[in-house]
C-alpha cells in the first residue's frame, strides 16, 4: 500500500515538474523542446515520437484497421495531424493519392522531408489548432479525441473503432458540433496555467 502511494506521489511530482518546465512556452516551443531533449525516448539519437508510435502491440492493430478502412471507404486523400516522426504515416500513405503530414515542430518536418521523399507525401509545419489545414477525405488525429461534448473516445480495439465510425455515419449533426467546438476545447485543455492548477490541486489532496 505504501509502495503504491509512493509511486503515485513520485508520478505526480514528476508531472508538476514537467509542467513548470514548459510554463510560458508556446505550443511550438513545447514540442520542439520535447523532441530536442528526446523526452519520449531517451535512447533515441534522432527525432522519436515515443512508444505510442513505435510499440508494435499498439501500432500493428492500428495500422491494420486504418489501411483496411482506407481501402474499403476508397479514401484518396488524408490529413495526418501531429504526424510526429512519421513511423505511423510511412505505413499508410501508399494506399492514398495524397498524404498531408502536419506537425508543429519545424526541425522535425525538415527531418521528415529529407527522410521520406515521395510525391504522395506533403509535409507541412502547421499549428493545426489555429492554422488552415488542407481539405481531405479523412483526418488522422491519434490519441487526441475526447469523450465529451468536444469529441469521441475509442478504445484500442477494432470493435470500438468500428462503433465510432458507425456512430459518425449516423450522427452527422453531432460530428459537426464536435468540429465546431474542438479548437476551443484543445486550447482550454492544453493551456499550461489550467494544467498547473489541476496538478497542484491533486498534490494538495495527497
Amino acid at each position: 500500500m505504501l509502495l503504491i502511494l509512493f509511486k503515485n506521489i513520485k508520478r505526480k511530482l514528476k508531472l508538476i515538474l514537467l509542467n513548470f518546465q514548459f510554463k510560458g512556452l508556446s505550443t511550438q516551443q513545447i514540442f520542439t523542446k520535447i523532441y530536442k531533449n528526446s523526452s519520449w525516448n531517451k535512447k533515441s539519437l534522432e527525432f522519436n515520437s515515443g512508444p505510442g508510435s513505435h510499440n508494435k502491440e499498439l501500432v500493428i492493430p492500428f495500422l491494420e484497421f486504418v489501411n483496411c478502412f482506407i481501402i474499403n471507404k476508397n479514401i484518396k486523400t488524408i490529413v495526418d495531424l501531429g504526424c510526429g516522426d512519421f513511423n505511423i504515416g510511412k505505413n499508410i500513405y501508399e494506399n492514398t493519392n495524397q498524404y498531408y503530414a502536419i506537425d508543429i515542430v519545424p526541425d522535425l518536418i525538415d527531418h521528415n522531408k529529407k527522410l521520406f521523399k515521395n510525391s504522395k507525401i506533403k509535409f507541412e509545419c502547421n499549428d493545426f489548432i489555429n492554422d488552415h489545414i488542407p481539405e481531405a477525405d479523412c483526418v488522422i488525429l491519434r490519441q487526441v479525441l475526447q469523450c465529451d461534448r468536444y469529441g469521441l473516445y475509442f478504445e484500442k480495439n477494432k470493435e470500438s473503432v468500428s462503433d465510432l465510425i458507425n456512430f459518425s455515419d449516423k450522427n452527422e449533426d453531432d460530428i459537426l458540433n464536435f468540429k465546431k467546438n474542438s479548437k476551443k476545447a484543445l486550447r482550454i485543455k492544453y493551456d499550461w496555467d489550467h494544467i498547473t492548477v489541476q496538478y497542484i490541486s491533486v498534490f494538495k489532496s495527497l
